[in-house]
Formats: structure tokens, C-alpha cells, sequence
């Protein structure tokens, strides 16, 4: 699964990939799955076993159920 999208007022890009994407409507949320990673132009890059994304208030929650794993966030520009 491959998704993109840009914020017309920032023009911040996010490009998220991951093997499963679970979308709820009437929680407004959206949660990845299976090897999810996360590339935005501004914030960095976020890697997790899962990665929820809220609409109403724009939070991202980067999680991993494993407690020997740990969720990885890359701030700024990969090069």
C-alpha cells in the first residue's frame, strides 16, 4: 500500500507505505500496519510496528507492541 498527500496551506508532502492500512470514518483515524514508514518533507521519516494518524486534531502515534522494540523517528532530511 502506497499512499501520498500534501497540506495545501504548508506544503508539507507525507508518503507512507505499509503492508495494511485499516481506515475508521467515524473515529477519524487511520492506522497502519506491518512495516509501516512514514516520510514527511517536514517532520522526518517514522518507522513502528504500528502507526495510528488522527484527523481532527493531526496527532501521529508511532507504536510497537513489543517491549524490546522500539519506535524509530528520524528527524529532518534523510540524505
Amino acid at each position: 500500500m502506497f499512499l501520498k498527500t500534501s497540506d495545501k496551506e504548508t506544503g508539507e508532502t507525507k508518503q507512507a507505505t505499509a503492508q495494511k492500512a485499516v481506515i475508521y470514518p467515524n473515529e477519524g483515524k487511520m492506522v497502519l500496519s506491518e512495516h509501516p514508514v512514514v516520510k514527511c518533507s517536514v517532520q522526518g521519516t517514522f518507522r513502528g510496528e504500528k502507526i495510528t494518524f488522527f484527523q481532527n486534531s493531526g496527532q501521529v502515534l508511532v507504536e510497537n507492541s513489543n517491549a524490546g522494540g522500539r519506535a524509530q523517528v528520524q528527524l529532518g532530511e534523510e540524505e
